[in-house]
């Protein structure tokens, strides 16, 4: 069995429910499963603009899982893009790439990752995202932020 969305929060299907591509995804299940844990977030998000790359750590609760590293050229959406300009909007629970000003009329999402969906493509090996170890049976004790720099 395959799943159609990656994994989300009760909170995350309000804000996406209206969005036409993920109802459509959503209306080709016929199966749901409901899980639970503590909430996890995106914590000291840092992009170092010379390389493109983005940090930042991912918590489950008050622990740190690990450190988390997006090469944002190397992110499909990114990369297909006609412009090497992007607009970059990061929070707690979604990080979004726009190929314009961000929510304006025009603009559209390159890429996007909340906590679910960076763990589910993560999993799958999408390109550009690397760090957290997700076969780790526990959260480290010790977290820190790193940047990766361009030669």
């Amino acid at each position: 069995m395959e799943t159609v969305y990656p994994p989300i929060s009760t909170q995350e299907a309000v804000w996406l429910q209206h969005i036409s591509e993920v109802e459509e995804l959503w209306r080709g299940s016929d199966f749901y499963m409901i899980g639970g844990r503590a909430e996890a977030t995106f914590r000291n998000v840092a992009v170092d603009p010379d390389s493109h790359v983005m940090t930042l750590d991912f918590f489950v609760g008050d622990d740190c899982i690990g450190a988390v590293t997006l090469n944002l050229p190397a992110l499909p959406g990114v990369a297909a893009a006609p412009s090497n300009a992007y607009w970059i909007e990061a929070g707690e629970k979604l990080i979004r790439l726009w190929d314009g000003p961000i929510d304006e009329p025009g603009s559209t999402v390159l890429e996007w990752f909340t906590t679910e969906k960076l763990i589910w493509d993560r999993s799958r090996g999408r390109s550009g995202i690397t760090g957290f170890d997700l076969t780790q049976k526990r959260p480290p004790m010790i977290c820190s932020t790193w940047v990766l720099t361009c030669p």
